[in-house]
Formats: C-alpha cells, sequence, structure tokens
C-alpha cells in the first residue's frame, strides 16, 4: 500500500499494490470511501492540536497576529481558527475512488489559496508552513485493516470443522 501526499496540489491518495489483498477493492462496500473519511477524521483531529499528520508541532502564531486578534475582539490563539472556515475546507473534500486507487483533495474554490498558504507557507507575509494535509499513522492503520484485515488475526474454529467419526457416518 503507498501513501502519497500532494502539496501543490493539496491532496492525499492511497494505492494498492501487489503486497496488498489481491481481491481487495476500494469502490466495493465503500472501503475507499471509509478509508478517506479516516485520513480527514485524523486530519482535522491534528489540526485541533496544532500539529501535522507527522505528528510534527505548528510554529505559533506570530507577536502581530495575537495583537491584530486582540485589537479585533477576538481572544485565544488558536492557529487556524480565526474564523472557522479554513480547516473546516477538510471535510467538504472531493473523493475519487477507482478499484486499487482513492485519492482526497482539497475543493477547489475561494479559500484554497490561503489553505495552499497555510499549508506549504507563504512567504508574502513571513507564515510558516504549517501542514494540515497527509497520512496519520491512525489513518494508514485503518486502511490496511480495511484493505487486508487485522495484523493478527486470531484463528477461526469454524476453519477447521471436527471429522465426523467413521461410526457415526
Amino acid at each position: 500500500m503507498k501513501f502519497t501526499v500532494d502539496d501543490d496540489n493539496l491532496s492525499i491518495s492511497v494505492d494498492l499494490d501487489e503486497t496488498d489483498h489481491p481481491d481487495a477493492d476500494l469502490l466495493a462496500d465503500g472501503t475507499g470511501a471509509a478509508i478517506l473519511e479516516a485520513a480527514v477524521t485524523t486530519m482535522i483531529e491534528s489540526a485541533r492540536r496544532e500539529q501535522g499528520p507527522n505528528g510534527q508541532r505548528w510554529d505559533g502564531l506570530a507577536a502581530a497576529t495575537l495583537r491584530d486578534r486582540e485589537a479585533r475582539g477576538q481572544s485565544g490563539g488558536q492557529i487556524g481558527y480565526r474564523t472557522g472556515k479554513l480547516l473546516g475546507n477538510l471535510d467538504r473534500g472531493d473523493f475519487s475512488i477507482e478499484p486499487r486507487s482513492a485519492t482526497w483533495s482539497c475543493p477547489r474554490g475561494s479559500r484554497w489559496g490561503a489553505m495552499h498558504g497555510f499549508h506549504n507557507g507563504n512567504v508574502r507575509n513571513d507564515q510558516p508552513a504549517r501542514p494540515v494535509i497527509g497520512w496519520t499513522p491512525e489513518a494508514q492503520t485503518e486502511a490496511r485493516r480495511l484493505v487486508n484485515g487485522p495484523a493478527d488475526p486470531q484463528p477461526r474454529e469454524d476453519l477447521y470443522p471436527e471429522e465426523e467419526d467413521e461410526e457415526e457416518a
């Protein structure tokens, strides 16, 4: 299974390879959608913790940003939540699912440029990159579980039916 992040296009993809379950079909039973939903959920959780999907903490807000928020009567310094619109785009992303590939992309629209600058950094105002789009370890684990099953499955009794005694047959 290959997990990729496209920072320029603000998208993530998962592609199944020959090591994955050969009969896996991401279109079947909503598996691909479930994988992408897990990815989006964990990206949002990471953003709420002010860290990237890889667990790295974001740089704090600049003193000028904090002063601006105070002047506007906005308390607190939570990153990415001045209006709530920017990071709210994460759960409105677009899904593209094929039998062996699934992609989530940030929706194009009025907030796309702001999200691009937030995620990759913005040299015009010295905003540091605050990666928000990517695969968390939890989302990767869930994707593997959904496609290949549990990592250490328990033996099932019904796979080995007891043989009938010759006398009973």
